[in-house]
């Protein structure tokens, strides 16, 4: 591999990092106009489709930014681990946090997660109801997302992993601050709480459609 210093690994992680939490909002602000009904959802994923091209040109850029999260910090957790191969016998981990401590199996279970939410939602492979449009002949988003998201199992596991993302982004918002130099003592109290903030309004957001879908508030019929 290339001589990567430690806090350049933690820049790529960061920048990376941040990359995808932006795009993470703007997925998240267009998911949610099915808060507006059928009409405004299927609206906006016709929009997407119609331009495939450009379309295209973000799913590769967003999976290149993914790939090199993931490389990175695998670098990181390996590098670390050998250069400490032997656990102390007793750890004084005082400013380690649960979601500090456990990043790299909250990433973990978070790329599984994205292989499953690519199935289900974009490449229509689970809980996928069947080709339907509406009366203007558009793909019927709002009944593909809405007939998923009332499968009970469907809707836990998303809001089960979105407690585990809010775990991960909480850590990773908070110390992206401290890698690019932002970081300061009297500002510590802060930061984290800015980190913490930064991830509840994205988590609620996300957690908020699949458990409205579910008890009926949106789309009807709870299950």
């Amino acid at each position: 591999m290339l001589p990567v210093s430690s806090i350049g690994k933690k820049i790529v992680m960061a920048v990376t990092g941040c990359c995808l939490v932006l795009f993470l909002l703007v997925h998240l602000l267009g998911n949610l106009s099915i808060y507006g009904g059928p009409g405004s959802l299927n609206a906006y994923a016709e929009f997407l489709h119609s331009k495939p091209t450009l379309l295209w040109i973000a799913r590769l850029g967003l999976i290149g930014l993914f790939v090199l999260h993931v490389i990175f910090g695998l670098w990181l957790y390996i590098g670390n681990w050998v250069a400490r191969p032997h656990r102390y016998v007793r750890e004084t981990t005082l400013q380690a946090t649960l979601s500090s401590r456990t990043m790299i199996w909250t990433g973990a279970l978070i790329l599984i997660f994205l292989a499953y939410h690519l199935a289900h939602l974009t490449l229509r492979w689970l809980y996928f109801p069947g080709e339907r449009f509406d009366a203007m002949g558009r793909f019927d988003e709002f009944f593909m997302v809405t007939s998923g998201f009332k499968n009970t199992s469907v809707m836990g596991a998303y809001v089960v992993v979105m407690l585990i993302f809010w775990m991960h982004l909480r850590h990773g918002a908070s110390s992206l601050f401290q890698t690019l130099g932002f970081s300061h003592f009297k500002y510590e109290k802060i930061l984290t709480c800015l980190g913490i903030i930064i991830a509840t309004l994205i988590v609620g957001g996300c957690v908020s459609i699949p458990f409205l879908i579910w008890s009926g508030v949106i789309g009807g019929n709870a299950l």
